[in-house]
């Protein structure tokens, strides 16, 4: 099944600790046909980075990356966005918190770069928000206004 998601999506690193969660993204993915080879997955902050980092050694970066806000390690998601947004990878941050409390964490003008999706996640809404960020990955990493 072609969609604008497995279309246009070379690359993707989901950050996740919590085991069932993991498993749903994995359904998600798997159902836009997202070939596994093209998709890296990480539990901790320390494995993030060095994914990350590894990807970037290679001359690379990912074209989405999912993460989940409270993670192990000494940053939280918000503040690894903050730290590799400048890579072009289109992020997509995850938190059972709400959305005023995400965009509390924010500093002023950030909510306009960064896609929130809060828990609990369901199979369509994490579908649809892929495929969103996958055509908008698209259109600002070429370039297009």
């Amino acid at each position: 099944m072609d969609t604008p998601f497995n279309k246009n999506v070379k690359s993707m690193l989901v950050l996740e600790d919590d085991t069932i969660t993991k498993k749903l993204w994995a359904i998600v993915l798997e159902k836009l046909g997202l070939p596994w080879e093209k998709v890296d997955w990480a539990s901790s902050q320390k494995h993030f980075e060095a994914r990350f980092n590894e990807k970037l050694a290679k001359k690379g970066t990912y074209d989405l990356v999912v993460c989940d806000i409270f993670i192990p390690g000494t940053k939280n998601g918000v503040e690894l966005w903050r730290e590799y947004r400048e890579h072009k990878s289109t992020f997509c941050l995850v938190s059972s918190i709400s959305p005023e409390e995400f965009k509390a964490m924010l500093k002023p003008g950030e909510d306009q770069d960064i896609i929130f999706l809060p828990k609990p996640l369901d199979p369509v809404s994490c579908a649809e928000i892929l495929n969103t960020l996958a055509l908008a990955h698209v259109i600002f990493a070429k370039g297009y206004s």
